[in-house]
């Protein structure tokens, strides 16, 4: 039989560096839009849209983890 690894996964990155990785591409793809000639209205108008969609995710990622929470305090 094949002995199997022991490798540990590797540690999570920490959450400032994941954050600060997000942002930098945000920065980048905005001066992208801006660069290929889109006025600052435009890119304006097209982050408000993303934004929106974000926001709204957040909030069911906030309804799904307080539905979860009471569910598992209910069975505790």
């Amino acid at each position: 039989m094949a002995e199997k690894s022991k490798t540990k996964a590797p540690a999570p990155r920490p959450l400032i560096l994941e954050i600060e990785d997000a942002k930098t591409s945000i920065v980048s793809s905005v001066n992208s839009a801006l660069k290929r000639g889109l006025p600052c209205y435009i890119v304006a108008d097209i982050l408000d849209g993303v934004l929106s969609q974000m926001r709204e995710g957040a909030r069911r990622e906030l309804e799904i983890a307080r539905s979860q929470t009471e569910k598992k305090e209910e069975t505790e």
